[in-house]
């Protein structure tokens, strides 16, 4: 049993963290994004991500490298907390990756992600609990925009705990897609056959579960993407007549498929920055394992069967369907990146979301596109103009830089056999 001033001690973290997040979203909803800029401090020459190095220097650590520490070591006892790290993670990185990545040590961000992954599939794959279900599917919402941006960060990727991130991702995105479908059984396992009655993904029922209340998607209102020829906040998109809040009713209606449809997305965006999926396997208990493209050929018809129980169906259909197929064809081309009003991820966490490295103004503010930087951090960092891009280099190089000396990890050859 806990020490009752440890759990005092746990009560008050989440505490503080559910506050910090709600913060978040109100800058986030003020256009203003103060609070992230204090907590994700973009880091100079000299600064290592690894907090060992700093000791002795007089910067302070940003308060961002705390939170890898609540993934690696609160998963498993007090996920709730590991939830709220996640989420503000995620929230954070949205809001200026350059800057989040540049104080974060990449190699440490994937082991303990691995880490939070293995406690979500364990509630993940609870199918006798349907609390514990959810929140698993909750927990895995969580850290999707923070995962979702590694397609541009190169550090993680030379973990070599980075091909295994890649297949627990994969084998908790076809648990969800599983206990999404569970009614296919009815149907002798076969989901083409299958009706949308083989769909078990309803929006939660809070008078019947109340403890499902505090499981929260805290990036949520990174959601409410405002098309270009939006004005007064009430836009529907011209080309899809899809209301501005369609994905978070997506989100509350059906959150298993959103999870599905959104970790599709994700594979997509690894696969069209130059992740290689083919270097990770999901290992099967009955059976060698299988690589990511040889579990989506199998699961396709369960997608397909989600996608038509959609009422937005014809917007997510043609891009999710393209993803698909690019990944099954593994790296013989790459997913085309999906219009940024009827994508559920892309615009919300890149396009929507970019503002200026230096004066932080977004693209509505100073009335034009933002320039991309062409170095080592492909673009992660924009600028309104070329004065501001040459004025925050000083700063911005250091990461940049580092970024580009990275690749993927590749495995080791097999050992030659010794013969005798």
């Amino acid at each position: 049993m806990l020490d009752p001033d440890a759990i005092e001690l746990v009560h008050e973290t989440q505490l503080m963290l559910s506050v910090i997040n709600y913060l978040l979203v109100q800058d986030h909803l003020n256009n203003t994004n103060k609070l992230a800029l204090m907590l994700c401090i973009k880091q100079e020459d000299g600064w290592s991500s690894n907090w060992m190095d700093n000791i002795g220097r007089q910067s302070d650590v940003p308060p961002i490298t705390y939170l890898l520490g609540l993934l690696d070591n609160c998963s498993h006892a007090f996920p709730k907390v590991s939830q709220n790290a996640a989420g503000m993670l995620s929230l954070l990185i949205c809001m200026d990756p350059a800057s989040a990545f540049s104080c974060l040590d990449g190699k440490a961000f994937v082991v303990s992600t691995y880490k939070y992954f293995g406690e979500v599939f364990r509630l993940v794959h609870n199918s006798e609990c349907m609390v514990e279900e959810y929140f698993g599917v909750v927990a895995f919402l969580n850290i999707l925009p923070a995962v979702y941006h590694f397609g541009m960060w190169n550090e993680p990727k030379s973990s070599s705990s980075f091909n295994l991130f890649l297949a627990s991702f994969a084998s908790l995105l076809c648990n969800i897609l599983y206990g999404a479908t569970l009614g296919v059984r009815d149907y002798n396992g076969d989901a083409d056959a299958a009706g949308l009655d083989a769909i078990t993904d309803e929006p939660k029922d809070l008078q019947k579960f109340p403890e499902m209340g505090s499981a929260r998607v805290f990036w949520e209102s990174l959601l409410l993407v405002k098309d270009d020829d939006d004005d007064d906040g009430q836009s529907t998109s011209s080309n899809q007549n899809l209301p501005r809040e369609w994905r978070i009713k997506l989100l509350h209606d059906s959150p298993r498929t959103f999870a599905v449809m959104a970790g599709i997305e994700v594979l997509g965006w690894w696969t069209s920055k130059g992740i290689d999926l083919t270097r990770a396997e999901i290992p099967i208990t009955d059976g060698p394992s299988q690589k990511i493209s040889e579990f989506l050929i199998e699961d396709v018809p369960r997608i397909r069967l989600l996608i038509r129980g959609l009422p937005q169906n014809e917007v997510i259909s043609p891009y999710v369907e393209r993803i698909v197929y690019a990944i099954m064809n593994n790296k013989k081309l790459k997913p085309k990146v999906p219009s940024p009003v009827s994508s559920l991820l892309y615009g919300p966490f890149y396009y929507d979301s970019r503002r200026c490295g230096l004066c932080h103004k977004t693209e509505k503010e100073v009335g034009h596109n933002l320039l991309s930087c062409a170095g080592g951090c492909h673009g992660l960092e924009q600028y309104c103009s070329k004065e501001h891009q040459k004025q925050d280099w000083p700063k911005h190089k250091f990461w940049c830089k580092k970024n580009a000396t990275y690749t993927q990890y590749l495995e080791p050859p097999p050992r030659a056999t010794e013969w005798n």
